[in-house]
């Protein structure tokens, strides 16, 4: 044989070891997140839905308009019966709500529905049928939520929906960090200051991000690295340009959490 074709092999040996290092971590990262999530399901006070239709809303793929996005802000249970009318027809016809009520309360069921039908976002006839209105579908030069696999939704009944947004571009950017699956990129990384985000404040973005770490489990640290940072400001009002200094906290993601996590 060649030393071209032992050289060959050997590069295929050690391609095919990394590859089936990445699988066994994928399966563990897999089991241990799926533990996490299940338990913090069950441990829920409110919208508990059974384990047969949580899978079932594991596999919904949703797209939903950054306007209607907005408006469903502040309430998860309107947004979750929202999407149900999404999948059950509402969007071509008047349909029947009382297949809800086997996944919300009836007092639940009749908040949302005032909810949406109040920002118009349903219509209701004579005999208390709903469907959506289309005004709100297919808008053209509007940004869409894209919610399309088990990772994203799992992160609607953990995460609050203000959270949501922020989590999935923290993932979006995430993709051009270069490096191993489950590693650490020194080289390639993204900077995440608090303005980054938004509609959320200091404590409430750090609160995010540590239940994130948790989420993904993964150490907080190997997945943001923060470092203090001196910047210095020139005065060129003063004839002296006196120059002063100011503390500044860095943050940088540091790993690829698409091509870690989500497969």
């Amino acid at each position: 044989m060649s030393v071209w074709a032992n050289k060959l092999l050997d590069n295929e040996e050690i391609k095919t070891k990394f590859i089936s290092e990445a699988q066994i971590q994928s399966s563990i990262w897999k089991s241990k997140n799926d533990f996490y999530f299940w338990d913090a399901i069950n441990n829920k006070k409110y919208l508990k839905f059974g384990s047969d239709i949580v899978n079932q809303i594991l596999k919904w793929k949703i797209n939903l308009s950054f306007r209607v996005y907005e408006l469903l802000l502040n309430s998860k249970l309107s947004f979750f019966v929202f999407c149900f009318l999404l999948k059950s027809g509402a969007k071509k016809k008047f349909i029947n709500i009382d297949f809800l009520l086997e996944h919300f309360s009836r007092t639940s069921l009749r908040v949302a529905i005032e909810n949406l039908a109040k920002k118009e976002l349903i219509f209701i006839d004579n005999f208390g049928n709903v469907k959506i209105n289309k005004t709100f579908l297919n808008l053209k030069k509007e940004r869409y939520l894209k919610l399309n696999h088990p990772f994203h939704w799992k992160k609607v009944f953990i995460f609050s929906l203000r959270s949501l947004e922020n989590l999935l571009l923290i993932e979006w950017k995430s993709k051009s960090i270069k490096g191993k699956k489950f590693s650490i990129s020194k080289n390639s990384t993204i900077v995440l200051q608090n303005n980054f985000f938004k509609r959320m404040s200091k404590t409430s973005i750090y609160k995010m991000l540590k239940q994130y770490a948790e989420f993904l489990d993964v150490d907080y640290k190997k997945l943001f690295n923060t470092k203090a940072k001196v910047k210095k400001l020139k005065d060129n009002k003063h004839i002296r340009k006196l120059t002063s200094k100011y503390f500044m906290k860095v943050r940088t993601l540091q790993v690829n959490i698409v091509a870690s996590y989500i497969f």
